[in-house]
């Protein structure tokens, strides 16, 4: 076997591995916002932001969306 057709096949399997453990990763966060009622949002929180300001933050965006929002300098 050439060195060429080798490295192919070791960065397939590297690959498809890398995919696995990528979805399994992800799977839970996409189940989550599956499973969101329609008219809810799914908090997808990371670890290092203070999630007290990211609700705040996402209820202004609700609000902007349903057109309660109201800017004052």
């Amino acid at each position: 076997m050439s060195i060429f057709r080798k490295k192919i096949i070791t960065f397939l399997i590297f690959f498809l591995i890398a995919n696995i453990l990528l979805i399994l990763a992800i799977s839970p966060k996409i189940i989550r916002i599956m499973r969101t009622p329609q008219d809810h949002m799914a908090p997808i929180v990371q670890g290092d932001i203070n999630p007290l300001d990211y609700f705040l933050y996402l209820s202004a965006i609700k609000e902007g969306e349903s057109g309660y929002w109201l800017y004052q300098d």
